[in-house]
């Protein structure tokens, strides 16, 4: 006889180890596209949102359920390891020095 609190259970351990998953996927894809972001955006002094996402390829790491990475990048922010976008004429926008400085020190590079 199956109870529903095991049920619970484990359902609450499924999603758990999803979003640990997806953490884990975020970090592998900074440690992996932080060199091509870093050398493309050499001589920008701010950095899109949007391109700092498509250079990491967090739009890669969940395909269905964040097809534009926008939920990758807000993990990101919410954790604490990238500093706020400021926000010029609509669009958001990045420091770049900060943005490689603290991707660097998540990663561990």
């Amino acid at each position: 006889m199956v109870y529903t609190s095991d049920l619970r259970k484990k359902a609450k351990n499924r999603k758990t180890n999803e979003k640990r998953q997806f953490v884990k996927d975020i970090k592998n894809a900074v440690k992996w596209n932080l060199p091509r972001l870093e050398h493309d955006t050499t001589s920008m002094e701010n950095v899109p949102r949007e391109m700092a996402t498509r250079l990491l390829r967090l739009d890669k790491v969940a395909t269905k359920t964040d097809p534009e990475g926008k939920h990758a990048m807000q993990t990101l922010i919410a954790s604490g390891y990238v500093l706020r976008p400021v926000r010029q004429f609509g669009r958001e926008y990045f420091r770049r020095d900060d943005l490689v400085q603290s991707l660097k020190a998540y990663v561990g590079a």
